[in-house]
C-alpha cells in the first residue's frame, strides 16, 4: 500500500511542469513522512501489549504465592492494551486477559480450598482440647470449599471433610469416655459424703461409655467401670455404721462391750437384777459421754447420751415388773432363756474374735435379735401348750437336760455359720468353770435328745440361724467368761384340778429341790 502511493505520486509530478513538480513533491514528501510515523507508533504499542499480555499468560499459577505473583502482571497486561489503538488488535489483548483472570481465579478458589482441607485433616486430635480445635477448622474448609467453582474439584473436596468428620467425631467420643471413667475411678471414696458423690459420677461415666462405636474399647472401658462400682460398694459396705435395735450406730470402740451388756441382761430372769445392770450400762455410757466430751467429739458424746436415757427408761420399767413378780413377762423371760447358759457368751465371744470387724458387729446384734426372736416364739408356742404343764423330772436331771439343750443351741449356731458358705468355724474347748467343753452332736444323738425333752415335757427353744458377713479386717477381742446362772424352771398352776394330793406333794418336793439345786449354781 506505501509503495504504490509513493509510485502514483512519482508519475503524477513527473506529468506536470517543472516548477509545479517541485513544488507538490515537497508537499507529497511532507505528508509520506507523517503516514510513516503514525504507522510505526501503533507498531510499538501493539509489540509491547502482545509481550505484557504474553508474560500475564506464562505466570505460574500452581501455589497461592505463584498466583499473587501473576496478578501482579495483569495490571500491567492491562495498561499496554489500553495503549494499543487498533480497535481489532485491542479487543484481541483484552479477551486474552479476561480468560486468563477467570482461569486464576478458578485456581485459586482449588488452591484455597486445598489448604483449607488439609489443615483440617492434618489437625492433632489427641485431647479434647486438641479436637475442640480441629472441629473449629471444619466451618473454614466449608466456607473454602464452598466457593470452588470447578465441581470436580469440590466433590472431592466435601467428600475428605465428611471422612475427617466422622474420624474425629469417633475419637471424640473415646476421648470424652475416657474423661468420665477416669474421674469416676479418681472420685475418692474415704468418707460416705464423698462415696455418694462418687456414685454419682457413674451414670455421666456410662452415657459417655455408651456412645463409643468402637467395641473393643468399650467393652474395656465398661470393664473398668464395673470394677470401679465394686470397689465403691465395698467401701460403702465398711463405712456403714452397723445400727442396733434402737437405732444407736454400732462402732468398733463399744460394740462388743455392748454385746456383753445385752448377753447380761438377757441371761439375767430376775428382774431387779435387769433393773441393777441397766443402770449400770447407763452409768458406763454417761462416762462414755463425758470423755468424748473432754475429746470434743459432741456427735458421739450425744449418742451415748441417748443411750444412756433409754436404758434409765428400761431399768424403771424392769423395776416395775418387780412389783408383780408373777407377770407373764417375766415368766416369758424366764422360760425362753432358761435353756441359754452363760458359758455361751464366752463361746461367742470366740467365734466373733474370729471374725472382721462389720462382720462382728452385725453378728453380735443378730444374737441379741435371736433371743429377742425366742421371745416372741415362746408366746406363740404357749398357746399351744396345754394350761397344765407340771415337770416331773428331777433337779439334777432337769439340769442335764439343759445343758445338753445348751450344746445344740450352740452347735446349730456354728453349723449355720458353716452353710452360708462365709466363714468356717472348727471346734475347739471352751475353758471355764472346771473345762466344761461345748462337743457336736451327731443327727441320732439330737433326735435322741428331742425325744427325751419331749418326754420330760421341757419346752425347747432353738437359736434361729443368725448370717455372718465376711468384709473388713480381723480384729482381736478378748471377753472375760461371765459367771454362770441358771434359772429356775416356771410352772404354770393346773386349771383342770384333776391332779391328785399325793402327786401335787411329790411335784412339790421335786421342785424345792430344783430351787435348791439353782441357788447353789447362783452362788
Amino acid at each position: 500500500m506505501k509503495h504504490k502511493i509513493a509510485v502514483a505520486l512519482t508519475v503524477a509530478l513527473l506529468a506536470l511542469p517543472l516548477s509545479t513538480t517541485f513544488t507538490l513533491a515537497d508537499t507529497a514528501s511532507s505528508s509520506s513522512t507523517t503516514t510513516v510515523s503514525a504507522t510505526t507508533t501503533s507498531d510499538t504499542a501493539e509489540v509491547q501489549a502482545e509481550a505484557a499480555v504474553s508474560a500475564y499468560e506464562a505466570a505460574p499459577i500452581t501455589t497461592l504465592v505463584k498466583i499473587a505473583t501473576a496478578n501482579g502482571l495483569k495490571a500491567a497486561a492491562d495498561t499496554a492494551v489500553a495503549a494499543v489503538t487498533d480497535v481489532t488488535a485491542k479487543e484481541d489483548f483484552e479477551l486474552r486477559v479476561t480468560h486468563r483472570a477467570a482461569a486464576i481465579a478458578i485456581a485459586t478458589t482449588i488452591l484455597q480450598a486445598e489448604a483449607a482441607v488439609s489443615a483440617y485433616e492434618t489437625a492433632p486430635i489427641t485431647t479434647l482440647a486438641e479436637v475442640a480445635k480441629a472441629e473449629g477448622l471444619k466451618a473454614a474448609a466449608d466456607t473454602a470449599v464452598a466457593a470452588t467453582a470447578d465441581v470436580t474439584a469440590k466433590t472431592a473436596f466435601e467428600f475428605r471433610i465428611t471422612n475427617r468428620a466422622a474420624a474425629i467425631a469417633r475419637t471424640k467420643t473415646v476421648l470424652q469416655a475416657e474423661a468420665a471413667v477416669s474421674v469416676y475411678e479418681a472420685a475418692p471414696i474415704t468418707t460416705l459424703a464423698k462415696i455418694t458423690k462418687a456414685e454419682g459420677l457413674k451414670a455421666a461415666a456410662d452415657t459417655a461409655v455408651a456412645a463409643v462405636a468402637n467395641g473393643t474399647v468399650k467393652t474395656a472401658f465398661e470393664l473398668r467401670i464395673t470394677n470401679r462400682a465394686a470397689a465403691i460398694a465395698n467401701a460403702k459396705t465398711l463405712l456403714t455404721p452397723v445400727v442396733d435395735d434402737n437405732g444407736n450406730t454400732v462402732t468398733p470402740s463399744n460394740w462388743i462391750t455392748d454385746l456383753i451388756g445385752k448377753l447380761q441382761l438377757a441371761l439375767t430372769f430376775d428382774p431387779a437384777h435387769k433393773a441393777e445392770l441397766n443402770e449400770r450400762h447407763a452409768l458406763a455410757k454417761l462416762a462414755e459421754a463425758q470423755k468424748l466430751m473432754k475429746a470434743r467429739d459432741p456427735e458421739a458424746a450425744q449418742t451415748c447420751l441417748n443411750e444412756y436415757t433409754d436404758k434409765i427408761t428400761k431399768a424403771q420399767a424392769f423395776l416395775e415388773q418387780v412389783k408383780d413378780p408373777t407377770s407373764e413377762t417375766a415368766k416369758t423371760l424366764a422360760k425362753a432363756l432358761v435353756n441359754v447358759n452363760s458359758n455361751n457368751v464366752q463361746v461367742l465371744s470366740n467365734l466373733l474374735d474370729k471374725l472382721p470387724p462389720q462382720a462382728a458387729q452385725k453378728l453380735a446384734l443378730n444374737v441379741v435379735r435371736s433371743m429377742d426372736k425366742a421371745v416372741q416364739k415362746i408366746q406363740k408356742e404357749d398357746a399351744k401348750v396345754t394350761s397344765e404343764t407340771t415337770s416331773t423330772t428331777s433337779a439334777t436331771d432337769n439340769d442335764e437336760v439343759l445343758k445338753k439343750q445348751a450344746k445344740v443351741a450352740l452347735e446349730n449356731f456354728k453349723k449355720s455359720l458353716n452353710q452360708k458358705g462365709k466363714i468356717h468355724i472348727e471346734d475347739q474347748e471352751q475353758e471355764n468353770d472346771g473345762d466344761q467343753k461345748v462337743v457336736k452332736q451327731s443327727k441320732p444323738e439330737q433326735e435322741k435328745l428331742e425325744k427325751e425333752l419331749k418326754s420330760q415335757k421341757v419346752i425347747k427353744n432353738q437359736s434361729p440361724q443368725i448370717q455372718a458377713f465376711t468384709q473388713g479386717q480381723p480384729t482381736h477381742v478378748t471377753v472375760a467368761p461371765i459367771k454362770s446362772q441358771v434359772a429356775p424352771t416356771v410352772t404354770k398352776p393346773s386349771e383342770h384340778g384333776t391332779v391328785d394330793r399325793s402327786k401335787r406333794a411329790e411335784n412339790e418336793k421335786d421342785k424345792d429341790g430344783y430351787k435348791a439345786e439353782n441357788h447353789r449354781n447362783n452362788e
